[in-house]
């Protein structure tokens, strides 16, 4: 009867979706964020929408939010000093669990092969919405 119950939570576990904890980031880097968000990258008429897809991790390749998530992140200084790909220790930093989230982003940038930031930008971000148990609160 063991054995029937433990394969059944294994078999319910990879047929679920894998519950995320929602975080609050600081106030400076969610102020750093937004700023970016609502002031930079994104149209004014667009700003819920994009906080919304964020918010809810959905992922979305289309030119637009290529070019909006690749602003975000470098306009919120997220980015190497030479603009190519993410400062991963910068980005796990915001995390509860930074020992992880380091080695779930360095993953993520070491399986991006591309010399496109917008594209490198876009992977990362899916890459982070497939692999972490966070979602980002604002």
């Amino acid at each position: 009867m063991f054995k029937i119950l433990l394969f059944i939570c294994a078999v319910s576990a990879v047929n679920c979706e894998i519950v995320r904890t929602a975080i609050t980031l600081p106030p400076e880097i969610a102020f750093d964020i937004a700023k970016a968000i609502k002031e930079v990258c994104v149209p004014e008429d667009r700003v819920p929408d994009i906080i919304r897809m964020i918010r809810e991790g959905e992922t979305n390749n289309n030119t637009e939010f290529k070019k909006i998530i690749h602003c975000v992140i470098k306009e919120a200084k997220y980015m190497t000093a030479d603009g190519k790909r993410i400062n991963v220790e910068k980005a796990a930093s915001i995390f509860p669990n930074k020992v992880l989230m380091f080695k779930i982003l360095s993953q993520c940038d070491k399986n991006i092969v591309t010399n496109d930031p917008e594209e490198y930008c876009i992977k990362f971000y899916d890459c982070f919405q497939e692999n972490t148990p966070y979602r980002l609160s604002f």
